[in-house]
């Protein structure tokens, strides 16, 4: 895995999507039938909107749920790869 694999997060990919099509973060939260600040968590990757929201998302974009799903896998596999790292190191 690169580096750049690694700095894509949901965030940033919601982000894109938003500033790509000309939206401001108050007319995709409107969309979304969420807060503005909500919207402003999850693209600074405070914290990771629901399934169902992710699904609205990617609807209004027509983006693939895989396209997010692949991200998802990726920062588990880095958390569990770190994990397992720090536990080698600890013996």
């Amino acid at each position: 895995m690169n580096q750049k694999q690694t700095d894509i997060t949901t965030g940033k990919q919601i982000r894109h999507l938003r500033t790509q099509s000309g939206m401001t973060q108050e007319e995709l939260a409107g969309k979304l039938n969420v807060t503005r600040q909500a919207l402003s968590n999850w693209e600074r990757d405070v914290n990771e909107p629901d399934l169902n929201t992710l699904k609205k998302i990617c609807f209004l974009f027509g983006v693939h749920m895989d396209d997010f799903a692949k991200e998802v896998i990726t920062k588990m596999e880095t958390c569990e790869k770190k994990r397992n790292d720090n536990l080698i190191s600890m013996i």
